[in-house]
């Protein structure tokens, strides 16, 4: 997960319904401390975390209310990036090596 061109954006918006294929955009964004917007059906929601907003994937009223609120309150969008990034960390593979060694070494 590398931080890169997704970085120039304001906000990352994913609406996809249920595709594991969404984790790394979702978790790039976090990582690049941008507000999260994503879907809250399948494993987006906890891969998102919980400073991202989650809408249903099939209502335009519910996305555009999310894209507001991103656009309008900037105390809840430092927020969601301090949350953002601090929920990325445990997917960093140094956080997933030490979880995996962990679990070998307490068996």
């Amino acid at each position: 997960m590398r931080p890169g061109t997704i970085n120039a954006n304001e906000a990352a918006k994913n609406k996809a319904a249920a595709d594991a294929e969404q984790l790394r955009p979702v978790l790039e964004a976090l990582a690049s401390q941008l507000p999260v917007i994503t879907s809250n059906v399948s494993c987006l929601p906890e891969a998102a975390g919980p400073g991202s907003l989650l809408v249903d994937p099939f209502s335009i009223d519910s996305i555009a209310e999310a894209m507001r609120l991103v656009i309008r309150d900037t105390d809840r969008v430092s927020k969601m990036k301090q949350l953002g990034i601090q929920h990325a960390a445990a997917f960093m593979p140094e956080a997933t090596a030490r979880r995996v060694m962990d679990l070998y070494e307490s068996i």
